[in-house]
């Protein structure tokens, strides 16, 4: 009798276990869950990463393209290379010698002198296509400003009339070369406003900007 009230008995739930196997799953589920959200962070946050790169490629061309060392995707031999540097000393060095006939003649444009000063000193300052734009800019008002006032006096001598034209001839032979890089410069430099354009996370990022062209003098 006792032998069978013993076979009836309720196995008696391991509750101990139970419990473990509970943690178990759900810490499970917890670590699932951590890894679904990092995979989705990882994939969003690839698409801005990608988009970035992309658009970094596109202005590393523009900017070799802006310091001479390629243009149209071809790299420019060593020997024919003409570095921005060169360009912008150019046109500084025609502001200098401007300013040294200006200064022999104290009486006139003093205003005029200073204004150009202040312009050669920071297109030689200028590091980068848009220091250089806002610079030349400058520039170019002045040396018109600083040429009219010295064509106006009468008592300049033949030798700086002379050496005022040959001044002006050289500012606007460093302005065509100014004008033929920024025109190569936006070109490729506008390749890297299109990726901008089609990039869905282009808010995240600054547009990028077309050299305003010089005029050619």
């Amino acid at each position: 009798m006792k032998k069978e009230q013993d076979s009836r008995k309720v196995p008696v739930t391991d509750v101990t276990n139970l419990g473990r196997r509970t943690i178990y799953q759900r810490l499970h589920l917890i670590s699932l869950g951590k890894g679904i959200c990092i995979a989705l962070a990882l994939v969003l946050l690839s698409v801005p990463l990608g988009n970035w790169r992309a658009l970094q490629s596109k202005l590393d061309e523009a900017r070799r393209v802006w310091d001479g060392l390629e243009v149209d995707g071809k790299k420019i031999p060593a020997a024919q290379q003409t570095p921005i540097s060169q360009i912008i000393e150019g046109r500084a060095a025609a502001a200098s010698n401007l300013l040294t006939i200006m200064k022999r003649y104290p009486g006139a444009a003093v205003a005029e002198r200073e204004a150009l000063e202040r312009a050669r000193n920071a297109m030689r300052g200028a590091g980068d296509p848009a220091s250089a734009e806002r610079a030349n800019e400058a520039l170019s008002a002045c040396v018109s400003e600083g040429m009219d006032a010295l064509f106006a006096q009468t008592n300049i001598s033949d030798d700086d009339h002379a050496w005022l034209e040959q001044v002006a001839a050289s500012f606007n032979e460093q302005g065509r070369k100014l004008f033929i890089r920024a025109r190569d410069y936006n070109r490729q430099m506008q390749k890297a406003i299109d990726a901008y354009d089609e990039m869905p996370a282009s808010a995240l990022f600054a547009r990028p900007a077309l050299f305003r062209l010089p005029p050619t003098h």
